[in-house]
């Protein structure tokens, strides 16, 4: 990479670019009523370069994912994409409501998580989040 060029990120995508072609966003916050909401809920922004390229930051995914009823490949499936989803986000934390039935269900989102490149932590839901029924995964921050 020449000292002409930038190595640009948003979330886990890298691209080079010329810096002749990048601008600087403005990313203030335009109120303190949107300033007091979480990252993930503020409105969407921008990054423009001079050029023709323009990217969006993603839209929140929401907080929970239901994944109850569903077979356990199909399930680990829409995990791996709503995971991605919430950490391009920036959500700090995510509930997986995987139900409690025979557990089989649960014990695969639970291997996914730990082996998921996105996740800090992981644990079971608390009494009044659905206990055992749900996940709750911290996020990594991006």
């Amino acid at each position: 990479m020449g000292e002409d060029e930038a190595e640009v990120q948003v979330g886990v995508l890298r691209v080079r670019a010329r810096l002749a072609d990048l601008v600087l966003a403005n990313l203030a916050v335009e109120s303190d009523q949107e300033a007091n909401k979480p990252p993930a809920v503020r409105r969407r922004r921008s990054i423009e370069s001079t050029g023709k390229t323009t990217i969006s930051l993603p839209e929140s995914p929401g907080m929970e994912l239901d994944l109850r009823g569903q077979r356990a490949d199909e399930a680990l499936d829409a995990l791996d994409r709503y995971l991605d989803a919430a950490f391009l986000a920036g959500l700090p934390f995510v509930r997986i409501i995987h139900g409690k039935g025979t557990g089989r269900l649960r014990q695969s989102v639970r291997e996914a998580l730990a082996h998921n490149s996105h996740i800090k932590s992981y644990e079971a839901g608390g009494d009044k989040e659905g206990g055992d029924g749900v996940t709750v995964a911290k996020l990594l921050t991006s």
